[in-house]
């Protein structure tokens, strides 16, 4: 019997239209994930705001506190399917949302506690912990929904959080040697006999991360179902999914807007992107436009300077940074992209 997500399995080979019967709503979750959470892109008309055909169980995230791992659950009873979609990093660094998150990314790059910037100090160790969270929050949500499949998205943080996740979900209980001296809760740990596959977009590394937090370390034996229940979508240029690629820090099937650009010289800055923080105020979820024919602004010399991708310190490179602009933020994505042609696909490396 056919699973409410199985379709997804078949993601990298379905039509145009198949490809965006599923994407585009799950893509419009993800942009809620941003707006309907506190941070500096909460929009407050859309607080309690949902996706066509589908139901937001606002139940499920009664608190909206300021500063954490943030996620959304959407349910849709017809077809028993659900979807959790985690929000990606806030870049304001002015803000408290952006001050946690920018503790917790720190940490699952594996910086130590003791050399977390002091303001990180004004957050407890499991709100910086956002892997058990989020792990937390998929359980809590398959608990609460028996018999529907969970299907886990985000952007960028949100996304390596839904793939580690579904990863963990799909390897079920193991020990979890403690991050940040937060032990992961049982309820956390436990798995879905279910799959739950993973939809990411602009998806950064997450394999080191998952065995630094949990031991585990999924490789190329886990090929064969990553292939089939873990996507990892990105614009061609986007620098978070391409350094991610290149340090072998992705699983299952990479698919990517425009795969076939040339690698040629730069192109112009497009003005209908908007840059991330703008005196201050975000412009994350702003315009955005067609990728250009040749390489947006930046982005050529970002991968001549990693030697064909982006060198592995890249956001100290200031062509890498402006690459990031044009190809990352999530309208881009939401805006562009997804409405678009769908990507190619192909299987990551292991």
């Amino acid at each position: 019997m056919a699973t409410p997500w199985a379709a997804v399995a078949d993601l990298a080979s379905a039509s145009d239209a198949a490809f965006h019967e599923i994407v585009t709503p799950i893509s419009l979750m993800v942009r809620l994930s941003y707006t309907a959470t506190l941070g500096s892109y909460y929009n407050a008309s859309e607080a309690n705001a949902t996706v066509p055909g589908w139901t937001r169980v606002l139940s499920h995230t009664p608190a909206n506190p300021p500063a954490g791992m943030r996620a959304l659950l959407f349910v849709q009873p017809e077809t028993r399917r659900a979807v959790v979609a985690y929000r990606g990093t806030d870049l304001n660094r002015t803000s408290e949302s952006g001050q946690a998150d920018a503790c917790a990314d720190l940490l699952l790059d594996g910086t130590a506690p003791s050399a977390l910037p002091p303001f990180c100090a004004a957050f407890s160790n499991a709100t910086l912990d956002y892997i058990p969270r989020a792990a937390e929050f998929a359980a809590a949500a398959a608990a609460a929904y028996p018999g529907f499949q969970l299907l886990l998205s985000g952007h960028s943080l949100g996304a390596s959080l839904a793939m580690m996740v579904a990863t963990m979900r799909a390897a079920g209980p193991t020990a979890t040697p403690s991050l940040v001296a937060t032990p992961l809760p049982a309820a956390a740990a436990a798995a879905a006999a279910a799959q739950t596959p993973a939809v990411g977009f602009a998806t950064g590394s997450w394999r080191g991360a998952l065995r630094r937090r949990t031991g585990l370390a999924p490789n190329a034996s886990a090929a064969a179902r990553d292939q089939r229940a873990l996507f990892a979508l990105a614009d061609r240029w986007d620098p978070v999914q391409a350094s991610a690629t290149a340090a072998s820090e992705l699983l299952g099937e990479t698919c990517l807007w425009g795969a076939g650009a040339a690698d040629g010289a730069d192109g112009a800055a497009d003005g209908g992107r908007a840059a991330i923080v703008e005196g201050g105020a975000s412009r994350w979820l702003g315009g955005s436009a067609p990728p250009p024919r040749v390489p947006p602004r930046g982005c050529a010399a970002c991968w001549r300077a990693g030697g064909g991708h982006p060198p592995p310190q890249w956001e100290g490179n200031a062509a890498c940074l402006a690459c990031f602009e044009q190809t990352h933020i999530y309208s881009h994505y939401v805006n562009h992209l997804v409405p678009g042609a769908r990507p190619r696909c192909g299987a990551a490396a292991a």
